[in-house]
């Protein structure tokens, strides 16, 4: 009979059975509650709130993210340096992120495609190893 605690061979991979953990039991009963909240949801959760703001005459509601992201370019607009500062270093991360250059029509794939093709043409110009004279074996559009 496999129930009967005799016929139970302990072993590597098989402890003893008074210390298996039982059924409907947590091995960790002092841990985190079920539905207890990280801190990075928290601050999601925060800074998706949303909030009423009035500019000028008229009320917007958004969210306190982009609450603060309009604040920080309303101040950078206004001069404070800082803002300006903490505005341009975000566009960077965001640039870097999507892999976007700055530069209209050209992405991360298309950069690489041209520092690729750039490359092979340097590789194309470079001197034939057993040429006695260099000016020979540089192309003739290289001279203009």
């Amino acid at each position: 009979m496999a129930d009967d605690p005799k016929d139970y061979e302990v072993g590597y991979g098989k402890p003893p059975k008074s210390t298996q953990f039982k059924k409907g039991r947590s091995g960790n009963p002092n841990g985190r509650p079920k539905g207890a909240k990280n801190q990075a949801t928290i601050m999601h959760e925060i800074r998706n709130e949303k909030v009423t703001y009035k500019e000028g005459n008229r009320t917007e509601t958004v969210t306190k993210e982009q609450l603060i992201y309009r604040q920080m370019v309303n101040k950078a607009i206004a001069g404070d340096t800082q803002a300006r500062r903490d505005y341009f270093s975000r566009m960077d991360s965001i640039r870097e992120l999507e892999g976007d250059s700055g530069y209209p029509g050209l992405n991360r794939e298309n950069e690489n495609r041209l520092a690729e093709n750039f490359m092979n043409r340097m590789d194309r110009m470079k001197p034939k190893p057993n040429s006695t004279n260099d000016q020979d074996s540089w192309p003739i559009n290289l001279i203009r």
